[in-house]
């Protein structure tokens, strides 16, 4: 029960914390604060944010967090919408 608690509270903190940021800077820079914020909520080392494009066939990386591993993804290439999910989910 108080797992369950304190996880609403840290929910609830990143949740407000994501409405601040959209409210008071530009967008590339409050989705890397809110991704840093989710990042450090789960324990994730490594991820990106990309948006689709208008098409919806494939995403444009808005940035790329290799966790300092070496990522040999060319960012100017485009990536196909559910490739990297799927390989994510293939390797969890």
């Amino acid at each position: 029960m108080l797992v369950a608690a304190r996880r609403i509270l840290e929910v609830d903190k990143v949740t407000d914390d994501s409405r601040n940021k959209l409210l008071h800077s530009d967008f590339k820079n409050s989705a890397r604060e809110i991704y840093d914020a989710c990042k450090d909520l789960i324990g994730a080392t490594a991820g990106y944010v990309a948006l689709l494009n208008d098409d919806g066939d494939e995403n444009e990386l808005l940035f790329l967090d290799a966790g300092g591993l070496s990522c040999n993804v060319n960012p100017s290439l485009p990536i196909q919408s559910g490739v990297c999910e799927e390989r994510c989910h293939s390797t969890a």
